[in-house]
């Protein structure tokens, strides 16, 4: 009853913040340390999701209870300073994703998958995404295709991250009353050889200043200028030109002060060619002055980034962490020599596959007989030789490429087998992987975790009236919904048919059940196509809850759990949520 409802206390309220505040210095300070390194390890990720992710995941729903009254009643100032606690929470959260996006697409081909897939799709995610932050902001968001619904062959994620990190960059610099307008349309370049996608985002806000131009896509560049807005980080445009450029693409800036702006991404319509998926890098180390320059000079005049090393130690350093296409490395290289790095970046299994030259002031036999013993893939006396260096050169980084471009096409095609064609969602054999490993981590750390077992409500009756192709795209969409609306730390999946799983791990009942009704609300709320003529008018789903290790003590029990709650939802009616051994009232 209200009258023995629990009051959130000050001090309740003061460690919630406490607890946001040393997150966000955590965080800012990862942040600082990660970008001015040149490569972040995998380990660091796996720690950053770990230390950052959840527990602010946490914090953003412990503060949405205590805001919605779920623990007790809240006055007028703890409202307005839980309602600051949640949204810096969240801004918080997209820039964990954003910084740990920017490092995975560091780390290797893996990240980078792209296929082909309708634009439209994309740019109709993104805009019911941002209608509600535009309409608060009272902006309209013109979006469209120009010629057509087309294709284009890129990363997906990516993709959709440049025209939302675009759009959301427009609407915060435009006034009250005035539009946002995205465009997409297939153009031809260079005659008929050369086709892309254009993706045009313009506001109507201050514009840019000229000497802005320049910084505006360099991260933690633009102290609160437009790129980063007052107190961010600049990472988004940063990002956005990031993710162009491993396109292969190209993104340009039309702006006035006082007159808004214009941002245009073209990106090839058939996907980035081999070597333009990304800048070939050739580490070169220990060279003196009157060699290094020339050398540099023409490997630049050949398209490749360079980098250079000192010593040996310098030169197996960056060999591993910034996984160059070629190392270039002195015979006489000073602390390590350049046969023993050779071997040592031989050996090791992220350089492995690096192409190696060694070079010396003078051919000499012995030094080529042991170069080659260590791996090394030439050996060339400098300067004779510049000439044939350069030309082996040129084919060690195209075997490199090619190497890097059939482990991409692989890793694809291991990332279809573990995802459901039709959603994008984690398939059946995916989802049973990735709930036995999150139960075996609960039972390891004695840590809670919930599942929640989802069906959309009458679903047979939608596909008997208007078709299984209408059915199928009712299925995408909610697969978007929850994609959209799970967290980070969260796994959904397609279970089969119309049903659908969701892991929520390092989470109890409480939580589960609000967020099992976050989700059933996504779907209740979104206007499908012809679904006023489901039960009610509306397309819904019903919600099953069970949780580890209360419920359940292995996947297929908790599953179990699940659906009986499931089943509890669909006898109460449906459109709603239940959890395992709430009491039946029949």
């Amino acid at each position: 009853m209200a009258g023995s409802r629990k009051i959130v206390s000050a001090r309740e309220l003061d460690l919630l913040r406490r607890l946001l505040r040393e997150r966000t210095e955590e965080l800012e300070r990862a942040n600082e340390r990660l970008f001015m390194a040149t490569q972040v390890k995998s380990e660091f990720l796996s720690h950053m999701s770990r230390e950052f992710q959840r527990p602010l995941d946490r914090i953003v729903d412990f503060a949405s209870c205590l805001r919605d009254g779920a623990m007790g009643e809240v006055n007028s100032d703890q409202r307005r300073g839980l309602e600051a606690i949640i949204i810096r929470g969240m801004r918080l959260q997209r820039m964990l994703q954003r910084v740990l996006e920017l490092c995975s697409s560091d780390l290797g081909m893996a990240v980078f998958l792209p296929k082909e897939f309708p634009v439209h799709d994309v740019l109709d995610r993104v805009v019911k995404r941002l209608r509600e932050t535009a309409k608060k902001r009272g902006v309209t968001i013109d979006a469209g295709c120009v010629n057509g619904e087309g294709t284009v062959t890129a990363d997906e994620g990516k993709f959709s991250f440049i025209i939302e990190e675009l759009a959301t960059n427009a609407l915060k610099f435009s006034p009250k009353g005035s539009r946002v307008t995205v465009r997409l349309r297939d153009v031809v370049a260079n005659g008929l050889e050369e086709r892309f996608l254009e993706v045009a985002v313009s506001d109507q806000g201050r514009g840019i200043r000229e000497e802005e131009l320049e910084q505006i896509f360099k991260s933690f560049e633009v102290g609160g200028g437009v790129a980063a807005g007052p107190g961010s980080l600049g990472l988004g445009l940063a990002l956005v030109k990031h993710f162009v450029d491993l396109h292969g693409g190209r993104i340009a800036v039309d702006s006035r002060a006082g007159e808004g702006s214009t941002f245009t991404v073209l990106l090839p319509k058939g996907g980035p060619p081999v070597r333009m998926a990304r800048t070939p890098r050739v580490l070169v180390a220990g060279l003196e002055g009157e060699l290094l320059g020339p050398l540099l000079a023409r490997l630049r005049e050949e398209g490749y980034d360079t980098i250079t090393a000192g010593g040996g130690q310098d030169a197996l350093d960056k060999g591993i962490s910034m996984a160059p296409d070629l190392c270039i490395l002195s015979l006489s290289l000073p602390e390590v020599g350049g046969i023993d790095v050779c071997l040592r970046l031989k050996a090791h299994e992220r350089s492995k596959q690096i192409p190696v030259i060694v070079t010396a002031p003078l051919p000499d036999r012995s030094a080529k007989v042991r170069s080659a013993q260590a791996g090394a893939d030439g050996f060339f006396a400098l300067p004779a030789e510049m000439g044939e260096l350069l030309l082996k050169a040129r084919s060690l980084i195209a075997q490199k490429l090619n190497y890097d471009f059939l482990k991409r096409n692989y890793e694809i095609a291991a990332s279809e087998a573990f995802t459901d064609s039709l959603t994008g969602l984690f398939n059946l054999r995916q989802f049973w992987l990735s709930l036995e490993h999150e139960l075996a981590r609960a039972r390891r750390y004695r840590r809670q975790c919930s599942l929640a077992m989802i069906d959309i409500d009458f679903f047979k009756q939608y596909n008997d009236w208007h078709g299984h192709l209408r059915g199928d795209e009712v299925l995408k969409e909610v697969g978007a919904l929850f994609g959209a609306s799970i967290r980070d730390s969260d796994i959904a999946a397609r279970y089969g048919g119309e049903e659908f799983m969701v892991i929520m791990p390092e989470t109890g009942r409480d939580l589960a059940l609000i967020a099992g009704e976050k989700l059933r609300r996504a779907v209740a709320e979104h206007p499908f196509p012809l679904q006023e003529t489901q039960p009610g008018g509306i397309l819904t789903v019903s919600v099953g809850i069970a949780m580890f290790p209360d419920d359940a003590t292995t996947a297929r029990e908790l599953v179990d759990a699940a659906d009986q709650a499931l089943y509890r939802a669909k006898r109460r009616g449906r459109n709603r949520v239940e959890g395992h051994g709430a009491p039946d009232k029949g």
